[in-house]
Formats: C-alpha cells, sequence, structure tokens
C-alpha cells in the first residue's frame, strides 16, 4: 500500500475536526453516521461496545445537548486505505440546565471507501469523571 498523501491527511482532518463536529454540534446524528461505515464500531467511555450504526445512533439520541464542542487530530498513520488517528476533544454540555465542560482523548480507525475516509470504529475517554464520584 501507499502511504498517506497529504491530501489524504487534510481530508481525514476534516473528517474528526469539522463533519463529525458539525454533526454533533447540531445533534443531527443522521449526518454523523452518514461519516460511518456500515459496520461501524463505537466504543464511549463507561458503556459497553456499539456495533453498528443503529446501536450507535441510539447511544447518541440519549447524549446531553453539546454546547461546545472541538476535536484536534493529534495523529495519523496508515495507507490510502486505513488509517488510524488520535485525536483531542475539548466540549461541553448541558446537564440538568447546568453546563459541563470536559477533556477527552480519542482513537478512531478510517476506511477509504469510494473516494471517501470513513469511520470504522471511534473510542474515546474523559480525562478526569464529568461528575465527581462521592
Amino acid at each position: 500500500m501507499a502511504a498517506l498523501t497529504d491530501q489524504d491527511r487534510g481530508e481525514i482532518r476534516e473528517l474528526v475536526e469539522q463533519k463529525w463536529v458539525t454533526a454533533g454540534l447540531s445533534r443531527d446524528w443522521g449526518a454523523t453516521m452518514a461519516l460511518c461505515t456500515e459496520d461501524f464500531v463505537y466504543m464511549p467511555p463507561d458503556h459497553p461496545v456499539l456495533h453498528g450504526k443503529e446501536e450507535a445512533r441510539a447511544w447518541l439520541d440519549g447524549f446531553p445537548s453539546i454546547k461546545t464542542f472541538i476535536q484536534k487530530v493529534v495523529d495519523v498513520v496508515g495507507d490510502t486505505e486505513l488509517a488510524v488517528g488520535r485525536f483531542s476533544v475539548e466540549f461541553s454540555v448541558e446537564v440538568d440546565g447546568q453546563e459541563v465542560a470536559g477533556v477527552a482523548k480519542g482513537i478512531a480507525s478510517m476506511s477509504k471507501q469510494s473516494g471517501e475516509w470513513l469511520f470504522t470504529a471511534v473510542c474515546f475517554n474523559w480525562d478526569a469523571p464529568l461528575f465527581p464520584t462521592e
């Protein structure tokens, strides 16, 4: 396989930093799932793994309203068909009328299908608990 091109890296950056974020901020889970392969695997923190777009979308339906959301690609490796990227996340959500902010880290695998990069799997975890335990 050929190494990732600058164009591939730019498309992956756009997928992670713009397309996913824009869909999440607008709670457009259909647009979010359109960025994923049919066999997409989602691994949110403190939750069992979700298999497929339907399970991921159902989980996202229950996610609090997102107020702010920034993702930044830290690194991406791979070839022109399969890539893995690490990213950082800063966000805030509304919970019971209060805004709760958090920082997270994530990793995603992506494959190029019909000339377009799509997520095959996404895993993320909070850097610190969003809600302190007593």
